[in-house]
């Protein structure tokens, strides 16, 4: 059985051509033409497989050599390439053998030949891409700085629009870790220190120990921080506040 990094490297040549990704590849299969949904699978774990460091520089170099066997590829490479930009033989070989088997580890098998045998199998092996690309993204720096997890998943090096890319860089900015921790201490210096000790004792107080007044406090507390529910126990609707 076939392995995915070696089956989807025999479909590259209709997906990536002269280095431009191929708007609508065309692809056949057992003497007919693939189906759509197939071919956008394959596509998507191509883009993953060369345009992510889940890779090594060794198994891209394997996917976009047109050498089918691992020494060939390296052999072809290293003769091609001037004498300090040659590849060890073993780490490369080796490197790929690891990258063939994390793969087929992740994605159950060979996805590649599954879902063009059967299109039906589809949104099962993009769910595994899927959960493979965020844990991936998970792993790069851009993404920790942020506050939220980027819950989208997938890689695109389509181009985006000048508007779009400045209002990505916006929210990035809006939603960066840096961002919010400077506004933080913000918080600090424009509330008085009573106020936070307060806050602090009506968050960490049992809530049954609280004066219903103290619970309709922490009740707005958790409305204004988005936090589901209220405290144990009635409140009337201005806390029994005259």
């Amino acid at each position: 059985m076939e392995s995915t990094l070696t089956s989807v490297k025999m479909y590259l040549k209709f997906f990536y051509d002269d280095g431009e990704w191929v708007d609508r590849p065309v692809v056949y299969f057992a003497g007919k033409e693939a189906d759509p949904r197939a071919c956008g699978f394959i596509k998507n774990l191509l883009k993953f497989l060369l345009e992510s460091n889940y890779t090594s520089d060794s198994t891209k170099m394997f996917l976009n050599s047109q050498v089918t066997s691992i020494k060939g590829a390296i052999d072809f490479y290293n003769n091609s390439v001037e004498p300090d930009k040659k590849l060890d033989y073993i780490t490369s070989k080796n490197a790929i053998q690891y990258d063939k088997r994390k793969l087929d580890k992740a994605l159950g098998g060979d996805a590649v030949t599954a879902v063009l045998y059967n299109p039906d199998l589809v949104n099962e092996c993009q769910s595994k891409l899927n959960a493979l690309i965020k844990k991936t993204m998970g792993k790069s720096t851009q993404a920790q700085a942020l506050a939220f997890d980027v819950q989208v998943p997938g890689l695109s090096s389509e181009e985006i629009s000048t508007e779009d890319f400045q209002q990505l860089l916006m929210v990035l900015n809006r939603y960066s870790k840096k961002r919010l921790e400077r506004l933080g201490k913000g918080l600090l210096k424009e509330l008085p220190e009573d106020s936070l000790k307060y806050f602090n004792y009506l968050t960490s107080t049992d809530v049954g120990t609280l004066s219903i007044k103290e619970q309709f406090y922490l009740s707005k507390i958790n409305e204004a921080l988005g936090i589901q529910g209220t405290p144990e126990g009635e409140v009337d609707s201005n806390g029994g506040l005259e």
